[in-house]
């Protein structure tokens, strides 16, 4: 594992809106079955479109966290 050296935090832009979608599609699929099946986990994904994150994120107040490493 990559030592950390550099933690950065700022809030989100337009241009992390693909990320972020990504992070939370993922997050998503991640969740063990036993707590979502794959309906639910489809239906929570296709409730947030990926052209919608801009929009929430300013609306939300997101932050970003980002990691230089060695």
């Amino acid at each position: 594992m990559e030592e950390a050296t550099d933690l950065s935090i700022r809030n989100a832009k337009p241009e992390d809106a693909e990320k972020m979608h990504q992070v939370f599609v993922s997050a998503i699929w991640d969740i063990a079955d036993s707590v979502y099946d794959q309906i639910q986990k489809q239906a929570w994904e296709d409730a947030v479109q990926a052209d919608s994150w801009s929009t929430r994120m300013i609306e939300l107040n997101f932050i970003v966290g980002t990691m230089e490493s060695e």
